[in-house]
């Protein structure tokens, strides 16, 4: 994209260089700055007034040019093709995108982030000049800093970079995306087996159901659980499938929270001969938490190892300003870290115990990518 106030004769890359210049800084800067639709940046504080300004004229005043869009859009196209393509080389990268195009169907948590070779060839200037028409407005601007900075400069500075246009007494924030729209997969989620046969060394196994939305209460009980059933080297899954009986090198659980839902998982890379038989003892320890809940020590450990990994996430001032940008664009407010952890802290067996009733006790739905031909014995083991 070119910027309607920086003159330039060639393509984007001289129109980055000519910002660069214009602002003092290196065009490395400023591109790294801007590359991201969520743009994230660890700045000297004496550059930050001139980093707005440069994302004012590429962010906010981009000319689409047919000329210009032409020469990006081949670059842009080659580099995720490529990135597909290397996606589609990992398997533990596809168990996950398989599990969730299972799980969700088409809809847009269903379908691959980095999109397909087909959609990404079908994108056209006026699909891109739309999508920034409707998404690249100044109401739905956040603006999160960390560190070094005030909140009284940090403001006048956008103010100033963005100018009256954009920051007018009248202008309202677009509401934060809160859910409650209705449901997330029409017709309640996916279950079954979902094989990709590939000619490969190890099967990868991703066996899970539908989580909870990022606002549901339940979610601090579910990540105590996700922590002792599976969250790391003392869990459930570890000490049975690898410690005890050394049948795979990676198995965890996992899970994650959305808008109007959520997943969770549990994740075994293993032989191909051993599948059934790591399969069935996940489908073991996921009976016998919802039957027996946990012991003290791993609620205790869970707890701990939860409040221990919110507490090590916000050191440094990046993770700080994402959680006050996300805060801003998802939730009603900002939790309070101390209410996070007295939430957590507060889980009890009983709440553990609802809680793997009531989503793990779900039908499951099982992706699968290995050297097998039929999944047969798959759907045979998950029903």
């Amino acid at each position: 994209m070119k910027s309607k106030r920086v003159p330039a004769k060639k393509e984007n890359i001289v129109t980055l260089k000519a910002v660069a210049q214009h602002l003092g800084l290196t065009p490395g800067t400023v591109s790294a700055v801007l590359n991201n639709s969520a743009a994230s940046r660890s700045i000297p504080d004496r550059t930050r007034n001139r980093i707005l300004e440069a994302a004012r004229e590429l962010n906010y005043r981009p000319n689409f040019m047919a000329r210009s869009l032409r020469v990006q859009r081949t670059y842009t196209i080659g580099v995720i093709l490529e990135e597909i393509a290397m996606n589609d080389d990992d398997p533990s990268d596809t168990v996950h995108e398989a599990f969730a195009a299972q799980l969700f169907g088409d809809t847009p948590l269903g379908r691959p982030i980095l999109g397909t070779a087909e959609s990404i060839n079908s994108i056209t200037r006026e699909r891109i000049a739309g999508h920034y028409r409707a998404r690249y407005r100044p109401p739905s601007l956040v603006v999160a800093a960390a560190g070094s900075v005030q909140h009284e400069a940090v403001v006048a500075g956008v103010r100033e970079a963005l100018g009256d246009a954009a920051v007018t007494p009248a202008a309202e924030p677009d509401p934060p995306r809160l859910g409650g729209l209705g449901e997330a997969v029409p017709g309640g989620a996916g279950r079954g087996v979902r094989l990709v046969s590939r000619g490969i060394e190890q099967a990868n196994l991703v066996l899970g159901c539908e989580g909870l939305s990022r606002n549901d209460d339940r979610r601090f009980a579910l990540g105590v659980l996700n922590a002792a059933l599976g969250g790391g080297m003392s869990s459930r899954l570890f000490q049975e499938v690898r410690e005890k009986r050394g049948l795979a090198y990676s198995v965890y659980s996992f899970t994650s929270q959305h808008a109007e839902t959520g997943l969770w998982g549990v994740y075994v890379g293993c032989l191909p001969a051993k599948a059934d038989e790591v399969l069935a003892i996940c489908q073991e320890e996921i009976a016998k938490v919802i039957s027996g809940g946990l012991t003290d020590a791993e609620l205790e450990r869970g707890q701990g190892q939860l409040r221990g990994s919110i507490v090590l996430g916000l050191e440094d001032p990046s993770s700080r300003m994402s959680r006050l940008g996300k805060a801003e664009l998802v939730y009603s407010r900002l939790e309070p870290v101390e209410e996070i952890l007295a939430s957590i802290e507060a889980v009890t067996h009983d709440d553990v115990r609802r809680a793997a009733a009531e989503i793990l006790g779900q039908p499951k739905a099982l992706a699968v990518v290995g050297p097998f031909d039929d999944d047969a014995n798959f759907a045979a083991a998950l029903s």
